[in-house]
């Protein structure tokens, strides 16, 4: 199932990954939903999406609005053993998340809820990414497509349009996540795409 996200990256780093090797880097984007973002509702009590969008039964639920968190990587760095560890493949490039917020107990502190998702992407769209974000040319729009694996998870709503989508937890209480089998990425700035544009996966 496609999940196509219409994002408003408001801020970026680098987040070095010294672990790994001395020029491993992670590039991660926190995004909030454009004005013609779809609806995501996740569970019973997140949403991703603008607030003027959001349902009269939404604001009955009081859905918290949540932000979404992109972590793009090298395919280079998937070794083995994160490949195997991850359940990825050929097929199965990335994740999507949700962690639902916890409340501070014996076993660790408190966290916020966390909607996310992370792809790898070879080494040369990776450092195209990452030299448009340091050449201090602000995005406007990330438009992010991405082919889903899980049937029964991810579901659209009644509206005949597809402005809003489903996305049902088995468990309120604990982490959810999908596979990703390919995506589309387009970044623009001023109304203009900007040398990146690539798909990747079948």
């Amino acid at each position: 199932m496609d999940l196509p996200l219409r994002l408003r990256p408001e801020r970026f780093w680098i987040e070095y990954n010294a672990d790994v090797n001395d020029n491993s880097a992670s590039i991660i984007l926190s995004c909030s939903p454009t004005a013609s973002a779809a609806v995501l509702e996740i569970g019973a009590k997140h949403v991703f999406a603008r607030r003027s969008k959001l349902s009269f039964l939404s604001f009955l639920r009081k859905r918290r609005l949540r932000k979404l968190r992109l972590v793009v990587d090298r395919q280079s760095e998937l070794t083995p053993e994160i490949a195997e560890k991850l359940n990825l493949s050929k097929s199965k490039i990335g994740k999507v998340w949700f962690e639902p917020p916890k409340r501070r107990d014996k076993s660790g502190p408190s966290c916020r809820a966390d909607l996310g998702a992370k792809v790898w992407i070879n080494d040369e769209l990776h450092a195209s990414l990452r030299n448009l974000l340091q050449a201090a040319i602000k995005p406007t729009l990330l438009r992010l497509s991405l082919e889903l694996e899980g049937e029964g998870v991810l579901r659209y709503g009644w509206e005949p349009d597809g402005s809003r989508m489903v996305w049902d937890l088995a468990n309120a209480n604990e982490p959810s996540s999908l596979d990703v089998s390919s995506m589309n990425i387009e970044l623009y700035s001023g109304g203009l795409l900007r040398s990146l544009l690539f798909r990747l996966g079948d």
